[in-house]
């Protein structure tokens, strides 16, 4: 497993995996949603920059999970890498640094990230609405009990 602490020269790959995952995330909601890039999404680019942030690659980024205190702030896997269990050692790496019980929110028509979820016990305990560059988008926070 090659998973190692952030470094500020592993910026430019992370908004990389960023940009071509995030609209990923909302491919099965019935709107078009608009990429806005990490570099013009403030709230976004702030909330991952002040959390702990894991990188899973040695030569190449192919992955990344920050962790908030107890909240999994974010996990994203390069679409070129997916279905190689990069996604699971992150969430398992992200858990481990918790230790304890942790949250996470997830686009609720997202089921593939869903499911993961729910195979580390995580289980739907809210449902609301948040903004994605000018449009709601209906999530599910989850939590796992430790």
């Amino acid at each position: 497993m090659a998973i190692r602490n952030y470094q500020t020269t592993d910026y430019p790959a992370i908004a990389e995996i960023y940009n071509a995952s995030k609209l990923d995330e909302l491919k099965f909601e019935e709107c078009k949603y608009v990429l806005l890039p990490l570099d013009q999404d403030a709230k976004r680019r702030s909330d991952l920059l002040s959390s702990t942030i894991f990188v899973y690659g040695t030569n190449k980024i192919k992955g990344y999970s920050a962790v908030a205190g107890s909240r999994i702030q974010s996990l994203y896997v390069h679409p070129d890498y997916r279905g190689r269990g990069i996604g699971r050692a992150l969430l398992a790496f992200a858990l481990e640094s918790i230790g304890g019980d942790a949250t996470l929110q997830v686009v609720k028509s997202n089921a593939p990230s869903k499911t993961l979820y729910r195979t580390y016990g995580f289980v739907d305990i809210e449902e609301s609405e948040v903004n994605y560059n000018g449009m709601n988008v209906t999530v599910n926070k989850m939590l796992r009990r430790q």
